[in-house]
């Protein structure tokens, strides 16, 4: 608000004032160009003044003597005085305050001072100079002195005149087909629009277009009135596409007629609305039908037969391909591609159709389309004969690519199509190789059965390929052949059925399309005779019971095994046999042996009338038709009573064990069935040796009784017997000869102890090791073995916990420390065991560590987790020693961070334990060496995946190497001779040093004329910059100063350095000049003449030019623009130099030849002696263009015809001109030539030569 407020007040203030002198009596715009005009008078009068006061002319052209005080008053007080009446004149935008016009008078008293100061000259003229030459750079000197405009020097329009303009007369014109179509064809029912071209101003009456069909047959084809208009209305801007589209030009336009039919075409006749012809340009356009081709099929084509057999011989007529139908002029090209199984196999380019003569020229009958019908594919496939059988097995796809007629017309077909006219696929089968096997070699054949043989090698064979005709002979009976046909896959396992026995080999097999190759040897097949049986039954007799069984023997014959089937029935009181079912449910038994000699008793399951009949017999070969047997001959009966039963089961059980500790007994009770009380013995029997343990024990008269194992009986494996059992009537019970009652009573206390030979394992931390003990057992490990066992902590001696193993398993731990074991259970018994302060120790394999160590290790810091390396020089080597503790080998990953941030992971294998890393110095800064895992043979990766490794980092700085460069400007110094001066300073070179000071700089000095070296040591440098003394060896020439070596503070050194980078001191003899261009003597008027100088610039040049003495003062090279043609002469040149060096080149007589040089005048041509002539000419007429040449011969011309574009925007006419072409003459000896033109357009010269010179214009 305060600067709102303060900017409203200055604008009140502004609006308040008024200037001294009124407004309405001169504006204050004009008063202030008054004022600024005062001003700048006064600045251009001190500019004048100080002009005179440095060149020492004030006194005689001064109004008052001035020294520098008086003129630094004098201004002082004429600026004053200007800036303070200001105010008072209170102009407006002039109007200051007091502040301001005090400092802008100090401003111009300081402006003052530094005119009248000695910097303004220099200082000036170098802000000044390029602002002159950048004013007046168009202005050059010329070799007589004077300063002239470049553009001036040579009027290039002053050497070419006269020009020639040719017009045509108006003419009509008509040009069919003025896009060249070519290569065009019709396809049935398609029309053709060829386009014509008229370039006229009157308007189309008629037009007769000429049709020759293929016949022969001429027809015209008129197109007038409504026809015409029609065609004159069409719509053709689609021609624009095409280049030849003529544009901008309302004479032309375009229409186009309907082409239908093949045959020539031409316009015959085209006239104008009054009837005027109208001409028409030789063109004649042939058109034919498009060609085509496709698979042609005839009516009887059977696509069944579409295969071949490629491996049984064929004749080629058993071929079965389409035709291929071709339509076009002929000769036809036509391109089938075959492909096998997809992929490409060969390709037929195949010519069809001869080509068609022609009587005459007008005779076009050979444009006619004709359709031929052949058999090509199979005449290009007998050409070749191994194109079946290189091809091997799988479908052969022909496809037609493409058709082509004899005037290139052509027809592409999708080669993805799967259409029947362009596409023809043909199979190549091979039959299968098969053989014939016993599809049971084991088993005989049978009487009055079959057997089956199978056809093997049908693998490959397709459902199509049924069905499958398969004959075997019988080579004892060659009267017996089987054939079999087989119209499935599924038929292939019932083979062929044979009943005879024999030797059987394959006679023929044959496919639905193939032959088979036969393959295998014959087959034997023989017969089995059946089996039979012999039974002896001898009866068993009871003086309790009578016949209680029968002992049968059977003499058997046959392959074994056998089986023999027989029933056991029951006789009832009516008679009746009622069959007994055995355990399982059935009523027939089976008895199976291995035997040819089997004896088995029967014995009835209880009282009363059975009979036993063997029924049928089997042996290995009639296992599946078994011989009855006659049961006439094999029934035998048999009757009992009951007799008493002993058991040792209460159930069906037969035998049962017992299983004692030692020193524990066992009960075992007894079960009666019959009469009793019973009477019986018992003993217990040893069951290795057979020998009683115990005297026999006697028990009479009991119903029940129970079996207690004596304590003398203290271990072994016994069994219970028992003996003469009878009943109350004295009758022996029967007692099951299978039931057994055996005793298994341990002999010993099992044990278990720790092995004694082993007393401590290593492992790897997360492996497992199987601590090795010892049992003593009569039983051996059970799966219900117990085996508890002690774990104390390795490293805590505290943690003390019990732990137990179940089963028959090894005892297996993973964990560091100390085990024993502490009780023991073997099967189900307790056991001791047996050294029970043995210990296994368990311990790890230490883990792989790395450890880094250097000498260059910083002294006075130290880190456990990282190692401080003393700086480096970039590029310096640089190692670290690493000491690997573990097992060889090592692999060790780590990661090294750049100075620019980049981290590059990196993994090495180690087969030592020691070994130097060499560190990376290529760049400048702080390095990181970070290790992140070590990994030995035991430590692997997948086993160290969950450890925390704590791993050492290297840190180290790499210092930059020094460098040195000469300044880009300032890379020459330029000595005179006269200053060399042995041990005396020479030169102060400058140069750029980066490292640490102070520098020690080795360089070497060499002439670079005689390759003369001297080594140069500057030592202790502290700046950028060092001073070569003067020596006998520096002499007149260049000396170049390399650097070989520059070392820093840091101790740092680089010596590569570029060959670019060096200082160059240049001792100077006399000047010199030389001729820049010394093979050129001949000059012309507009080209630079120069002259290069040697020495201390700048220099004096004294010349002469066609006689008359002219000096010019010039840096280091002499360039004049040649103004004039004339004589050139360079008489002599002084340098800059302390003695002002002068060469006069006149004083031995005449001058160098080199410094003499002639400047020609430019060549000049006149066309048709130089006037501007306009010739109207009908198209086809011609005219003379004559060439005027002056200079020295030969000639060389180059002349244009350009046309005049109707370019409305463009004003000049120059500008709306185009060349159409450009034409060169060379080795015209004579003034004058001509040459004929007849071409519309402008034809005038543009580049003139003679001997010496070329002059050249631009039309633009």
């Amino acid at each position: 608000m305060a600067e709102k407020e303060k900017a409203r007040l200055r604008r009140n203030t502004s609006q308040e004032s008024r200037p001294l002198i009124p407004s309405h009596i001169l504006d204050e715009a004009t008063q202030r160009l008054f004022v600024l005009s005062l001003f700048v008078l006064i600045q251009s009068w001190k500019l004048y003044d100080v002009t005179l006061l440095k060149s020492n002319a004030l006194a005689e052209y001064a109004l008052t003597p001035l020294n520098n005080f008086s003129f630094v008053l004098k201004y002082a007080i004429i600026d004053g005085l200007f800036l303070w009446l200001l105010p008072v004149l209170s102009i407006q935008y002039l109007i200051f305050s007091p502040l301001k016009t005090l400092l802008f008078a100090l401003l111009l008293n300081g402006v003052t001072f530094f005119l009248v100061s000695s910097v303004p000259g220099p200082l000036l003229g170098s802000i000044f100079m390029p602002l002159w030459k950048l004013v007046f750079q168009n202005r050059e000197l010329t070799i007589v002195g004077d300063s002239i405009d470049l553009n001036s020097v040579v009027d290039m329009d002053s050497h070419f005149k006269g020009k020639l303009t040719i017009h045509y007369l108006p003419d009509s014109s008509a040009r069919m087909n003025p896009f060249h179509f070519d290569q065009l064809c019709l396809d049935p029912n398609q029309i053709l629009e060829m386009p014509v071209e008229f370039n006229t101003t009157t308007d189309i009456g008629y037009l007769q277009i000429e049709h020759t069909a293929v016949n022969n047959e001429i027809k015209n084809v008129d197109f007038k009135g409504h026809s015409l208009r029609r065609l004159l209305r069409g719509d053709y801007r689609y021609l624009s596409k095409y280049p030849e589209f003529k544009r901008g030009d309302d004479r032309v336009f375009y229409i186009s007629f309907p082409i239908s039919e093949p045959g020539s075409y031409k316009i015959k006749s085209v006239t104008d609305s009054k009837g005027l012809s109208i001409r028409t340009y030789k063109s004649e356009f042939l058109i034919s039908s498009c060609p085509r081709a496709q698979f042609s099929y005839p009516p009887n084509f059977d696509d069944s037969k579409n295969y071949r057999c490629i491996n049984s011989k064929q004749d080629e007529d058993s071929l079965h391909m389409p035709l291929v139908e071709s339509f076009g002029v002929t000769p036809m090209s036509v391109l089938i591609s075959s492909s096998l199984n997809g992929k490409f196999y060969k390709e037929f380019n195949v010519t069809i159709g001869d080509k068609t003569t022609s009587s005459s020229s007008k005779d076009i009958s050979w444009l006619k389309a004709y359709q031929i019908s052949r058999n090509t594919l199979e005449q290009e496939i007998s050409k070749d004969s191994d194109f079946f059988s290189v091809a091997g097995e799988g479908i052969l796809k022909f496809q037609l690519i493409e058709i082509r007629d004899y005037l290139g017309n052509t027809k592409r077909y999708n080669p993805l199509s799967d259409e029947k006219d362009i596409r023809f696929e043909y199979e190549l089968k091979r039959g299968p190789k098969l053989q014939i096997v016993d599809s049971d070699s084991v088993t005989e054949l049978l009487l009055d059965d079959k057997k089956t043989i199978k056809i093997l090698g049908t693998e490959s064979l397709k459902e199509t390929d049924f069905p499958l005709s398969v004959t075997i002979v019988h080579l004892l009976n060659t009267a017996t052949n089987i054939t079999k046909e087989f119209t499935k896959r599924s038929d292939l396992d019932h083979g062929i059925q044979i009943s005879q026995p024999g030797i059987y080999q394959l006679l023929e097999a044959k496919t639905r399309y193939c032959d088979c190759e036969l393959v295998g040897q014959a087959v034997n097949i023989t017969v089995a005779q059946p089996p039979t049986v012999d039974i002896n039954a001898t009866p068993i007799s009871d003086k309790c019971l009578g016949t209680v069984g029968y002992t049968f023997d059977l003499d058997l014959s046959g392959k074994p095994p056998f089986q023999v089937q027989y029933h056991i029935y029951t006789r009832q009181s009516n008679g009746i046999l009622r069959p007994v079912h055995s355990s399982n449910g059935k009523s027939s038994r089976l008895i199976r042996t291995l035997e040819k000699r089997h004896s088995f008793t029967f014995r009835p399951p209880a009282e009363g009338n059975y009979v036993v009949v063997f029924n049928n017999l089997k042996d290995l070969n009639y296992n599946q038709r078994p011989v009855v047997l006659d049961e006439s001959r094999f029934t035998y009966s048999t009757y009992f009573k009951k007799p008493s039963r002993v058991s040792f089961f209460a159930g069906n059980a037969q035998q049962k064990t017992i299983n004692t500790c030692f020193g524990e007994r066992a009960k075992i009770p007894l079960y009666f069935e019959g009469n009793g009380p019973f009477t019986f013995n018992y003993d217990f029997v040893d069951v290795r040796t057979g020998q009683k343990l115990v005297n026999t024990v006697t028990i009479e008269d009991i119903s029940s009784y129970e079996i207690e194992v004596p304590e003398s009986i203290k271990g072994g494996k016994y069994e219970i017997k028992l003996s003469n059992i009878t009943d109350k009537a004295g009758c022996n019970a029967i007692l099951d000869e299978r039931e057994r009652i055996i005793i298994n009573s341990r002999t010993d206390i099992p044990e278990v102890q720790i092995n004694n030979e082993v007393s401590h394992f290593q492992i790897v931390e997360g492996d497992s090791v199987e601590i090795p003990i010892k049992i003593k057992s009569s039983v051996g490990r059970t799966n219900n073995d117990k085996i508890e066992y002690d774990f104390i902590d390795l490293f805590d001696k505290t943690k003390r916990t019990r732990r137990s193993l179940q089963g028959n398993r090894p005892l297996r731990v993973n964990a560091a420390g100390e085990y024993s074991l502490a009780n023991f259970e073997n099967g189900g018994c307790s056991g001791k065991v047996i050294g029970q302060d043995k210990k296994i120790t368990v311990s790890y394999y230490d883990r792989p560590r790395l450890v880094v160590s250097s000498p260059k290790e910083m002294k006075q810091h130290k880190d456990d987790s990282a190692l401080h390396l003393q700086p480096i020089c970039q590029d310096c080597k640089n190692q670290v020693q690493i000491t690997l503790e573990g097992t060889v080998p090592f692999v060790v990953d780590y990661e090294i961070r750049y100075p620019n941030g980049r981290v590059e992971t990196r993994s090495m294998n180690v087969a030592s334990r020691q070994l130097m890393i060499d560190l990376p110095t290529a760049h400048s800064g702080r390095y990181e060496y970070a290790f992140k895992g070590i990994y030995d043979n035991l430590y692997t990766k997948e086993k160290v995946r969950n450890f925390h490794q704590k791993l050492p980092r290297v840190f180290y700085d790499v210092n930059p190497l020094p460098s040195l460069e000469f300044d880009q400007e300032l890379q020459i110094s330029q000595l005179c001779e006269n200053r060399v001066r042995p041990g005396k300073p020479l030169v102060k070179i400058p140069i750029q040093l980066s490292g640490s000071f102070p520098f020690k700089i080795n360089a070497t000095l060499t002439h670079a004329a005689t390759g003369l070296k001297e080594t140069l040591i500057f030592s202790k440098v502290t700046e950028n910059s060092i001073v070569v003394n003067g020596n006998k060896s520096i002499k007149v020439g260049e000396h170049i100063l390399t650097i070989n070596e520059v070392t820093d503070g840091n101790g740092c050194s680089k010596k590569d350095f570029l060959p670019s980078n060096n200082y160059i001191i240049a001792i100077t003899e006399v000047p010199n000049i030389f001729n820049s261009y010394p093979t050129q003597q001949h000059y012309c008027v507009g080209d630079h003449i120069a002259f290069k100088l040697t020495g201390v610039s700048p220099y004096t040049v004294y010349y002469n030019f066609n006689e008359k003495l002219q000096k010019a003062e010039v840096p280091f090279l002499f360039s004049r623009l040649a103004s004039k043609p004339g004589f050139l002469t360079i008489d002599a040149v002084q340098d800059s130099s302390a003695s002002s060096c002068l060469v006069n080149f006149t004083a031995l007589g005449s001058p160098r030849e080199d410094l003499k040089l002639q400047v020609h005048d430019l060549p000049s041509v006149e066309v048709n002696k130089g006037d501007y002539i306009v010739e109207d000419l009908h198209e086809g007429e011609q005219t003379e263009l004559i060439f005027r040449f002056f200079g020295v011969p030969p000639f060389t011309v180059t002349y244009v015809r350009t046309t005049e574009l109707n370019d409305k925007k463009s004003k000049k006419k120059a500008e709306a001109r185009k060349i159409i072409e450009t034409h060169t003459i060379d080795n015209i000896m004579e003034y004058e030539y001509t040459v004929l033109a007849s071409l519309e357009g402008t034809y005038e010269a543009i580049v003139i030569s003679d001997a010496y010179c070329t002059a050249r214009r631009s039309l633009e």
